[in-house]
């Protein structure tokens, strides 16, 4: 019994340890933390580990201070990676709850797939996982799908169970063993609902805005059974993007920025870097989740530069249903899910609007070029001096430009002996780049430069007749009633889909 009461003192003891490069082959429990809670006070060479991603505990051995055997699946499992810290909190009888930490030190929220809760009884065999049909999923309660009237249900757990077809009625249990009748429904965009009765559901459940659950599939009869089998208060932030967390050589984060044609065309591009780093060369099924943690099925598909989703609708209903606009970024996730990759929607960036104190000073960052008949002809365009020198551009090499679908294109920066300026090369390419930003003979072009190791790329920010920045009053007048008028354009559009949306699910 004393063994017992020194386990719990202080009240649930727990350490840390910062993932290295060799953290897939085990890890190391601190002799300080090991001689005081675990050394002669248990027989067992195993441990169990459970997290907030799953309901399932992992039995993982244990040599010496080492967790050996098992510690590689488990981390597998969730996507450990190195510079990640891990927080394991011992709960007594040698199991841990293990709390993942990103390198912005921010608690990692993982996408709640259905393939992550598999319910099932405690495996005895070391790293075992099972095979057996999903039978319950995990959401979150939102301010938008408590609004609607309706909570998304994950593709893979409605298409596995037969969910994904028209409508039908089901019923919501909670945990005191009410039900409310209720409805399952798919709309046109493919995504499932379960719509009537889901704000009663909540608040009779006591669910708020935060909260995470678990619903499981009792039964999937004519009348499918969903019983509310656990829930968790509102935990900190999602682990966001900082400026380190997209400089590693695999790169989690991609910031895109749709533009009218895009979402027009249901047609959106993906940085190469992006791609080339995170293997995604193959064609094949892409799924996006939103906001409120809706699934958006899509392809990805690889043209003659880059890849690329292909969305039809659905893309600008994603877009719609995360607020953003044409013109505005977001920045998604890359999260794996067994062979189909997944993006989850982090945040959405407001379009900047270009001022005079961006492109003063010694390395202004934006420059305006006007293409020739000539230029586009030869292939061959100078830049400013001015612009070349503040920014050290100097050396011929490679350069890289990125249009208006953030699509690529690399080209060479070559200097003119004769005058010492510097100018792309592009052949046909550097044609074909104006073209693609819809950029005819005659019409300025600004491009920002944006520095990526060695090499130099210069994005395409706008096309106009006048420069970009503000100057006067009577201009920036102007321009602010243009821009405010395309503003409350894009906001009908949003509010369209919005509202079809939420007719869809109530209809």
């Amino acid at each position: 019994m004393e063994n017992n009461e020194s386990l719990f003192s202080p009240a649930n003891p727990h350490f840390f340890q910062p993932l290295l490069t060799d953290f897939e082959s085990h890890l190391t429990i601190p002799a300080t933390f090991f001689s005081k809670h675990i050394q002669g006070k248990h027989e067992g060479k195993t441990v169990q580990l459970r997290s907030d991603a799953s309901d399932r505990t992992w039995k993982v051995k244990m040599e010496g201070h080492r967790l050996t055997d098992g510690w590689k699946e488990f981390a597998k499992a969730h996507d450990f990676r190195v510079g990640d810290v891990v927080i394991f909190r011992h709960e007594g009888d040698m199991l841990f709850h293990v709390t993942p930490f990103g390198t912005s030190f921010c608690e990692i929220q993982y996408v709640y797939s259905a393939s992550h809760y598999k319910y099932k009884e405690e495996s005895d065999v070391i790293g075992e996982e099972s095979s057996s049909k999903l039978t319950c999923f995990s959401q979150s309660v939102t301010v938008s799908n408590l609004s609607r009237g309706a909570v998304g249900v994950p593709l893979d757990f409605a298409s596995q169970n037969g969910l994904n077809k028209g409508r039908r009625v089901i019923a919501l249990r909670n945990q005191e063993g009410k039900t409310w009748e209720s409805e399952l429904k798919t709309t046109s965009s493919g995504q499932v609902f379960i719509c009537r009765n889901w704000r009663s559901f909540c608040t009779a459940s006591k669910l708020k805005v935060g909260d995470s659950f678990q619903l499981k599939l009792l039964q999937n009869k004519e009348r499918p059974v969903f019983q509310l089998c656990s829930r968790l208060k509102g935990r900190p932030k999602k682990e966001t993007l900082s400026e380190e967390g997209d400089k590693t050589e695999n790169p989690r984060f991609v910031k895109i920025t749709p533009t009218a044609s895009s979402l027009e065309n249901g047609k959106q591009h993906l940085p190469v870097h992006f791609t080339r780093a995170n293997k995604l060369n193959r064609p094949g099924k892409i799924v996006l989740v939103d906001k409120d943690k809706v699934e958006w099925s899509m392809k990805l598909k690889a043209d003659t530069r880059s890849m690329y989703i292909i969305g039809g609708k659905g893309w600008k209903s994603f877009c719609a249903a995360n607020e953003v606009l044409a013109g505005e970024s977001l920045t998604l996730e890359l999260i794996r899910r067994g062979r189909i990759p997944v993006l989850k929607f982090c945040s959405k960036v407001k379009k900047e609007t270009l001022t005079e104190e961006d492109n003063l000073g010694e390395t202004p960052r934006f420059v305006k070029i006007t293409t020739t008949a000539s230029s586009l002809e030869i292939g061959r365009q100078h830049l400013p001096v001015h612009f070349t020198r503040g920014n050290k551009l100097k050396r011929p090499g490679k350069i890289v430009l990125v249009d208006k679908d953030n699509v690529e294109w690399s080209m060479k920066l070559n200097e003119d002996i004769r005058s010492g300026t510097m100018y792309i090369m592009g052949g046909k390419g550097w044609k074909s780049f104006c073209a693609a930003n819809e950029v005819v003979v005659g019409e300025p072009l600004t491009l920002e430069l944006i520095r990526r190791g060695r090499i130099p790329f210069l994005k395409f920010c706008s096309k106009m007749e006048q420069p970009p920045f503000k100057t006067k009053a009577g201009g920036r007048k102007r321009t602010r009633v243009q821009r405010l008028s395309q503003e409350s354009r894009s906001k009908h559009d949003v509010s369209n889909q919005e509202a079809k949306v939420k007719t869809e699910c109530l209809s």
